[in-house]
């Protein structure tokens, strides 16, 4: 669906919108009247999260179609994933060695290459630059058909996800006093934080194939759509969140709305093409803006020094990063990201072949 593209853009960029002035050191200025919502970009990543949910839920059953369901979906999410992922360890690891003179441990590097990292508070955040995301992501899809299975209409997947923040909340309660001084921070980055997220997801793609048999659909869709946008625009200025909810995780029930009331009504402001294009290579655009900053950091430097007022000096380094960074992640994308899933593809056909019974052949009738 091209809003669902146009949203990935949308998630995409809003989360280097906060990092570009948090990265350098000294930090960028923001200006006051928008510093809440440049600050409330992390939130860009749950609305990844929502998106997976709805979007996995959409192709599941394609892959059930398939002689071999669980190995289809298994193999289309490692091409999706993986080769880009691998690709920025090894550029990290070569980035602290020759420039740095640093190593990452062993068991740090098999961990993300595993993509288990995110079960161990102390390494959570991964070797790459942002991939908790990524971490959280994998484990997800680990769980996901099980999660698709037990959720197969809106009320099911609702009910899972208040479980899940109801899990959430009790399991860094009882852990957070007994376990160590890593155990704090990683409840911004857990799977166990974010696993609502992704069933939110889930329940908005069964919300919209219900609500889009309404008759006033389109209405309901545009209305949705703005309780979204308005409950954002709220949690901007109050990060403290909802009541019962951690402030990671309130943001994931208005994206949920918006992705309900984008399925029934698409704005053409979201699924437009400039959008649609950042949706494609938006994966390349994430793991790719951190290195690009870094690299860019003198040049900003000197944007900051030349006495431009704050949102001046903001829009110039912007402009610097979206471009340089939409560069890379477009060549990265077409020469790592489509690569791995023509491979991927590929596998999945012969996997499918070899398992396919026999073509008995038909002796002519004498």
């Amino acid at each position: 669906m091209e809003f669902l593209d146009g949203l990935r853009g949308l998630a995409a960029l809003y989360v280097i919108v906060q990092h570009v002035p948090l990265i350098i050191s000294p930090e960028l200025a923001a200006p006051q009247s928008i510093k809440p919502f440049v600050l409330y970009g992390w939130t860009g990543v749950e609305l990844f999260f929502v998106i997976s949910g709805y979007s996995l839920t959409m192709t599941m059953p394609s892959h059930d179609k398939s002689p071999q369901p669980m190995v289809s979906y298994a193999i289309s999410r490692l091409s999706r994933i993986a080769p880009l992922f691998y690709v920025l360890i090894a550029y990290n690891i070569a980035v602290m060695w020759l420039l740095h003179d640093q190593t990452f441990a062993l068991s740090r590097v098999i961990k993300s290459a595993l993509f288990v990292f995110n079960l161990f508070p102390s390494d959570a955040n991964g070797i790459v630059g942002a991939s908790w995301t990524i971490g959280v992501e994998m484990l997800f899809y680990a769980v996901f058909p099980l999660v698709y299975f037990a959720a197969r209409d809106v009320w099911r997947a609702l009910a899972i996800s208040l479980f899940a923040v109801v899990a959430s909340n009790l399991f860094f309660h009882l852990f957070s006093t007994s376990a160590g001084p890593d155990f704090a921070p990683y409840r911004s980055v857990s799977i166990v934080t974010f696993l609502n997220a992704f069933v939110l997801g889930i329940a908005a793609y069964w919300a919209s194939q219900t609500l889009s048999k309404r008759t006033n659909h389109e209405s309901l869709g545009t209305f949705l759509t703005m309780l979204g946008i308005a409950g954002i625009s709220w949690l901007a200025v109050n990060p403290k969140g909802l009541p019962f909810f951690y402030p990671s995780q309130s943001s994931g029930l208005f994206y949920a709305l918006m992705v309900i009331g984008l399925g029934l009504a698409p704005w053409k402001i979201v699924a437009n093409p400039v959008l649609q294009f950042y949706g494609r290579i938006c994966y390349s655009m994430y793991l790719w803006h951190p290195p690009v900053i870094f690299a860019l950091e003198p040049l900003l430097h000197k944007i900051q020094r030349l006495g431009y007022s704050d949102t001046t000096t903001l829009f110039l380094c912007y402009t610097i990063v979206f471009a340089v960074v939409s560069v890379v992640a477009m060549v990265s994308y077409h020469l790592i990201e489509i690569p791995g899933l023509k491979l991927g593809q590929r596998l999945k056909r012969t996997i499918s072949a070899a398992r396919s019974p026999p073509m008995t052949k038909l002796e002519p009738a004498e």
